[in-house]
């Protein structure tokens, strides 16, 4: 059973901006993506894997 009434340009017309604005969310996605994967991994360390003990974490010393 095939549709009766099928105008493919006028559907070509009709879904184009939908087609547009999820090919632009693919591509956003894809920049967001590509941005944390290169610069979401930066040099910023984490206090506690530096090993380092500080303020109210660090051991009392005394003499």
């Amino acid at each position: 059973m095939s549709a009766s009434d099928t105008d493919i340009e006028k559907q070509v017309k009709r879904h184009r901006p939908t087609l547009v604005g999820i090919a632009l969310a693919v591509v956003a996605v894809a920049i967001i993506v590509l941005g944390v994967s290169i610069f979401g991994t930066g040099s910023v360390t984490d206090e506690a894997s530096s090993g380092e003990l500080k303020g109210a974490d660090a051991p009392v010393v005394t003499n």
